[in-house]
């Protein structure tokens, strides 16, 4: 058990660490969207909460693709045809997460502003 913790602890880790330039864009995402509220506090919404599903999605798949590996190996008992099934499903789950954020961008970017 110690090992199967290490080893998930080895790979979260190494899974994590190659996703830091994408977790810094979407942090300093964040934190521009917070300081620009004021100035235009309904993009800036739409930003946040792009920014936010995409640091969600790294942290939440970064640890489900550490973990899977464990759980498919010792309890699910799938059969390697299965597996790739189970991986593409968490590919497209994975895909409509990330294209949820981007149509957040696109809208904020393309709505109509209010008359200054």
């Amino acid at each position: 058990m110690n090992t199967d913790i290490s080893g998930i602890a080895g790979q979260l880790m190494m899974t994590l660490g190659v996703q830091v330039p994408l977790l810094a864009v979407w942090v300093v995402g964040a934190v521009l969207a917070a300081a620009y509220w004021q100035r235009n506090p309904r993009s800036a919404l739409l930003i946040l909460l792009a920014c936010l599903v995409c640091i969600f999605d790294v942290i939440a798949f970064g640890v489900i693709y550490a973990v899977l590996p464990m759980l498919m190996r010792g309890g699910m008992n799938i059969a390697g045809f299965n597996t790739r099934f189970v991986y593409q499903g968490m590919g497209f789950v994975r895909s409509c997460l990330i294209a949820v954020a981007w149509v957040l961008v696109l809208i904020a970017v393309f709505r109509r502003h209010p008359a200054a």
